[in-house]
């Protein structure tokens, strides 16, 4: 059964706004909104503009290039902490102190406020001293947690933090995931066993401890003024148990799960096959708005809402294969002409009930409906320009290890051709994390050629996917493995040049020997440069995911297809998500890790046959499972068995029994779509409740966009412009 409670989706909105709206109370009198593109939706989300009206709010602006022109006596910048966005600020603020114009005096000039969102950081302060508007502002902080896509899915919606945490390492936004988990619990309990994969899950769950463990005060947010003296100005959050419905079950879970992105990167990387995944590659899903141009209808723009309450078609296609949304929407629309055939023979009672209570819905579906379809036809228009096929073909040759040279001149070809500039890299990436690396020779003639056809900023791309592991140089020459323990001797005759090495670091073997000698030389060799492979190896010399090959079979992530090829329709493990080449990591983490593992016959599919432990050593970072830390209850337990059975005390959310078990998945770094649909899938097939929390919704092109700086503030601007206003 899967996760579904419409009270803590509901809980959040309302916190979210009630915490924005409570930030705006410590702005006096009234004042002018001036919103960043990338919260503009979530905002529009939670608060409209009557409950804004209702906060002394005059007018809200589109944060742009060109300054805002108003006379309101506060003027409220809503902002990530980005630098971009902090120098456009106080570029804003500059204009307005440089203008002619003296019809404000220094008594009644504007005010200016910075609102953070989530947090405020501290080189914000050294940007707008930089500038010199530091004395002209004054800065709030407003976390506003968790935004609900869906009943079961939450998202941070910043897109920033994977590229701030994986490639940048820096862990200044887990101090934001944290206080989404504590904002989370104050509404839906306390979750008293705690999972984790990776560096960052680590250090979120010690936080956790950490935080549960200090006094009952939550920050809400803290005021810097434009002294040195800064004011932190710490309130108890408002929501408690009484947010939410007393009609309703309290939504809750036994466990939380948290996961670093790098654990799985094959994910990104592959085509997402389900509908979802599909719409979200093709035009990119911000805050579930949709929005795309149709080349028929004069390139109309179409802007809809994917929420499963507003679009009840796509609540049921979004998590089908897409080869199966145009037959399913084809008898949806069947059944809806019956509908509207019947009500043509009603008699007045019966049709005076239908138009109350069934023709607004049908008008609604059928809108709906004419919406996916156009989105169906413009997602195959595109697709067929570079044959799509061909894309699925060689992902699952790369998986399988066969026609790799086939692969690479595919890979030129889309490249030469331009027909797509993302998927060429995303291609290379999973080709390099599947063999340990490409040889330098491919490696150096992709990096020529891409940056030739594409730009030569896309040098910073590359850099930036070999800073992640994903796209990397071979490095197998003996000298590489042996650390240099191996030169060769010389004759007078005949000598060859070789790197000079340290006498305690060099086995010499001359030219002519004995074949006792030889065996002594070779027996010292071999044991040196034993010692030097392990130095190598743990120095990541090596591609650190070249293990990646082996965790496909441990881990069993490609599934077993019979002679008749696998089966999209009635699938039997969530592959079906990738077209039948991959299962997320994810679902076998939490199958086989979490809820334990079952019999074959059941599952339907062979289990894996390797403890925990052995399975958590092929990832990267450590593995964990504890019992989160309160004041007063139950303090961390370190070791605990995936089938671990609480008996330490009543309140404990634990069970044995997976019909009482209720998971939260927090992706630190972003998940894709393809991931939800096969989580719920798997929640179904194991009968438990499955919800998932993440920073963002991320696939593919959204990751190498935001590997280009360039491109990547090019692509942002562009999916900010398409948002649509409070």
């Amino acid at each position: 059964m899967n996760f579904s409670d419409r009270s803590l989706a509901n809980s959040l909105k309302d916190a979210a706004c009630e915490i924005f709206l409570s930030t705006l109370d410590k702005v006096d009198g009234a004042k002018d909104l001036v919103l960043s593109q990338s919260i503009l939706v979530q905002l529009d989300a939670v608060c409209g503009m009557q409950k804004l009206r209702q906060n002394a709010v005059d007018k809200v602006f589109k944060f742009e290039t060109k300054p805002v022109v108003s006379e309101t006596r506060n003027r409220v910048y809503v902002i990530r902490p980005t630098i971009e966005e902090v120098r456009q600020v106080a570029k804003h603020i500059n204009a307005y102190l440089n203008q002619d114009d003296d019809k404000f005096d220094s008594q009644m000039g504007i005010k200016f406020w910075i609102i953070f969102a989530p947090k405020f950081v501290h080189y914000c302060d050294i940007i707008l001293e930089e500038e010199g508007v530091y004395e002209y502002v004054s800065i709030l902080e407003c976390p506003l947690g968790l935004f609900p896509l869906e009943y079961d899915v939450y998202s941070l919606e910043d897109e920033t933090i994977f590229t701030t945490l994986f490639l940048n390492k820096d862990i200044t936004p887990l101090s934001v995931v944290v206080n989404s988990i504590l904002q989370l619990q104050l509404l839906s309990g306390n979750i008293f066993d705690v999972h984790g994969q990776g560096n960052f899950a680590k250090i979120v769950a010690d936080k956790l401890d950490q935080a549960n463990l200090m006094s009952g005060i939550r920050p809400e947010g803290f005021l810097h003024t434009s002294t040195n003296n800064h004011v932190k100005d710490f309130e108890n959050l408002r929501f408690t148990e009484n947010k939410l419905s007393d009609t309703e079950p309290r939504p809750s879970f036994t466990d939380l799960y948290l996961i670093d992105r790098d654990s799985d990167y094959c994910s990104l990387l592959l085509s997402q096959s389900n509908y979802e995944g599909f719409l979200d590659e093709s035009f990119g899903v911000c805050c579930n708005k949709l929005e795309f141009s149709t080349t028929i209808d004069d390139k109309a723009t179409i802007k809809h809402s994917l929420a499963s309450d507003m679009d009840p078609i796509y609540r049921d296609v979004r998590d089908n294969h897409f080869s199966t949304v145009f037959s399913l929407l084809k008898t949806r629309n069947q059944e809806m002409k019956e509908k509207y055939s019947r009500s043509q023979e009603m008699n007045l009672s019966n049709l005076k009930n239908f138009v109350a209570h069934e023709l607004k819905n049908l008008q609604t579906e059928f809108k709906c409906l004419g919406i996916h379809i156009s989105a169906c036809e413009e997602i195959m228009r595109e697709r067929n320009k570079y044959d799509f096929s061909d894309q699925l073909r060689n992902e699952q040759n790369i998986l399988d290890g066969v026609e790799i040279r086939r692969c690479l001149d595919y890979i030129s070809k889309l490249i030469s051709h331009q027909l797509h500039p993302h998927v060429p890299l995303r291609l290379l990436a999973l080709l390099s994390l599947t063999q340990g690396g490409l040889p330098p020779r491919d490696y150096k003639k992709y990096l020529s050629l891409y940056c030739e056809t594409y730009g030569l900023q896309n040098n910073a791309t590359f850099n930036n996917l070999k800073k992640l592991g994903l796209v990397t140089e071979m490095n197998l020459s003996l000298q590489a493995f042996t650390g240099g323990v191996l030169t060769y001797g010389s004759s007078s005759n005949n000598s060859i040049s070789k790197p000079a090495a340290s006498p305690a670091a060099t086995t010499t073997i001359p030219s002519s020997l004995s074949l006792a000698s030889f065996t002594g030389a070779m027996s010292s060799f071999t044991e040196k440069a034993s010692g030097r492979m392990a130095a190598v190896v743990s120095s990541s010399v090596l591609p650190r995911r070249g293990n990646l090959s082996v965790m496909l079979k441990k881990f069993q992530l490609m599934p077993e297809i019979n002679d008749t090829g696998y089966n999209i329709r009635n699938p039997k493990d969530p592959a079906f998500v990738y077209n039948g080449a991959y299962i997320p990591l994810i679902c076998q983490l939490i199958d086989h890790c979490v809820l334990g593992p079952v019999t074959p016959a059941k599952r339907g599919a062979s289990t894996i046959n390797l403890s925990s432990s052995e399975l958590m050593k092929l990832l990267p970072g450590p593995n964990f499972k504890r019992r989160q830390a309160f004041i007063g209850g139950i303090q961390p337990l370190p070791n605990i068995s995936p089938n671990h059975k609480s008996t330490t005390s009543k309140n404990s959310n634990s069970s044995s029994n997976n019909n009482e078990r209720s998971i939260l998945i927090y992706f630190i770094g972003g998940v894709t779509f393809a991931e939800i649909t096969a989580l719920r899938f798997l929640a179904k097939q194991r009968n438990v409740k499955i919800a998932i929390a993440t920073t963002s919704i991320v696939n593919g092109n959204k990751l190498m966009s935001s590997l280009n700086p360039k491109q990547h503030f090019a692509i942002h601007n562009q999916s900010s412009e398409r948002l649509t206003g409070i």
